[in-house]
């Protein structure tokens, strides 16, 4: 897990669509995120604009230890036509902790879904479930129309 989430972070391009997961097994989207040579924008789904965003330096320590634990191999399995592998753990970004159930592409190593649950811990958003899927056949290079500084 910790070397999908580094190769993540490292990729010079892709685009995380982050939605909450409803009750039903639906999605509803709430933001994207473009990464790309020239910066990484972000928009919420009540924006109007990107904004351009500051792209964290990516560690697999927070600052009171591992950013996972609790690590388990779950299977093997396929998603969005991608070969992967199945994780779950504990996430650790201050002052969040919620479960966190991750998919890891067999070819690359890459992150291709993440679930984070926070029903049991403090919400980071203002839904229980997120789920992170994550794309790296588009290309982010370019500055999105109408962000700001």
């Amino acid at each position: 897990m910790n070397d999908a989430y580094i190769a993540t972070g490292k990729a010079l391009e892709y685009v995380d669509n982050l939605s909450q997961l409803r009750p039903d097994g639906t999605l509803k989207s709430y933001a994207e995120t473009r990464v790309g040579p020239s910066g990484a924008y972000e928009k919420l789904v009540i924006a109007t604009q990107w904004r351009q965003i500051d792209w964290p330096f990516i560690s697999t320590f927070d600052r009171y230890g591992p950013v996972f634990t609790s690590c388990r191999l779950l299977g093997h399995e396929p998603v969005n036509g991608y070969d992967t592998d199945h994780y779950s753990a504990t996430w650790h970004s201050f002052p969040f902790s919620p479960s966190y159930d991750m998919w890891v592409s067999v070819a690359n190593g890459r992150v291709i879904k993440v679930v984070r649950d926070y029903s049991t811990t403090t919400w980071e958003f203002s839904f229980p479930i997120a789920v992170d899927l994550f794309d790296y056949s588009h290309k982010a290079d370019a500055e999105p129309k109408g962000s700001t500084q």
